[in-house]
């Protein structure tokens, strides 16, 4: 009697969860990630909400992106070479160094119009985009070939400045949304 009792306690669970399963493989919809994949280019900020209303009115935002990387390698090989009755060593080394950094600051002051434009909301933002980068690349090698030695090194430096305006508009009623970009240099 009481194996009966475990079998449909077991049967009733086991169906439960076939049933759940069901249920949610044919209720719930395709999964949509962030908005354009905003958070992906602009670390930090998220785009699910972008077309949702926006507060009418006047708003600035102030972004700071920095980057800053780094990555070397050494790399060494070594050959004989015959020359006429005997052989000659060629052994060289080459070490290699690359730092790069990036700093960006961005200022987004924007407007939202109150009034409806095409059935949706009318947003225009100024993007004014300054930045600094700067790479360095580090570099030496050395060898022999027999018993004379020689060696070289080089460094190589090229910072730079940039800054860019965008203007950007943007109308959205419920989902669809309209961007236009224009961009200075």
């Amino acid at each position: 009697m009481m194996r009966d009792a475990h079998r449909s306690a077991g049967c009733v669970a086991r169906l439960s969860a076939a049933l759940f399963a069901a249920m949610i493989t044919t209720v719930s919809g395709p999964a949509a990630a962030d908005q354009g994949g905003v958070g992906f280019w602009l670390p930090g900020s998220f785009g699910s909400l972008a077309a949702t209303p926006l507060v009418p009115g006047w708003s600035v935002a102030a972004i700071y992106l920095h980057s800053s990387v780094s990555a070397g390698g050494g790399v060494a090989a070594s050959r004989s070479i015959g020359l006429r009755d005997r052989a000659v060593n060629l052994t060289v080394n080459l070490d290699a160094r690359l730092k790069a950094r990036a700093d960006l600051g961005v200022l987004a002051p924007t407007y939202v119009f109150a009034t409806p434009v095409f059935g949706g909301q009318f947003a225009i933002n100024v993007l004014a985009i300054y930045g600094r980068q700067q790479a360095n690349i580090d570099a030496t090698i050395t060898g022999a070939l027999g018993p004379i030695g020689f060696g070289t090194e080089r460094s190589i430096s090229h910072p730079s400045t940039h800054g860019a305006m965008c203007l950007c508009s943007r109308r959205s009623a419920g989902i669809r949304e309209c961007t236009t970009t224009w961009c200075t240099a």
